[in-house]
């Protein structure tokens, strides 16, 4: 694994311990300032502060008992500053919108790291439910 490689690793397991302990300024931070963020309910948000809250919100909702655990993580740099990373996670403790707890599942995170001054963030995240066929 290279040093940005294990920057971008680094970073995706940040995030995880920051959902983990509920923690929406801490996920939020892993951004860049302009960032897209898209949950697994198709609710986008632009921007550190809008991901903050939205976050937020989720956890105190639906997310207020969720856990997440990271399965895979599979790294592909694009250029010297764009990389892509695709995280499979299992996530337990979601509750639907009736407050009914879901069984364990899994996830599939799409994040798009940007370089700049040297750091890596996520620019680009995109959250979807892998269904078992």
């Amino acid at each position: 694994m290279s040093n940005d490689e294990g920057q971008m690793d680094a970073i995706i397991h940040c995030m995880t311990d920051a959902f983990n302990g509920h923690d929406a300024r801490a996920c939020s931070l892993l951004f860049t300032p302009d960032a897209d963020f898209v949950n697994v309910l198709g609710m986008w948000r632009k921007g550190q502060d809008s991901i903050e809250r939205a976050l937020k919100g989720r956890f105190d909702t639906a997310l207020i008992n969720a856990t997440v655990k990271t399965v895979d993580v599979r790294i592909r740099l694009i250029t010297p500053t764009v990389a892509i990373a695709h995280v499979l996670n299992e996530i337990e403790g979601m509750l639907d919108e009736n407050g009914r707890k879901l069984p364990l599942h899994s996830e599939l995170r799409i994040r798009v790291f940007l370089k700049e001054n040297e750091r890596w963030l996520v620019t680009a995240f995109h959250n979807t439910t892998v269904r078992n066929s």
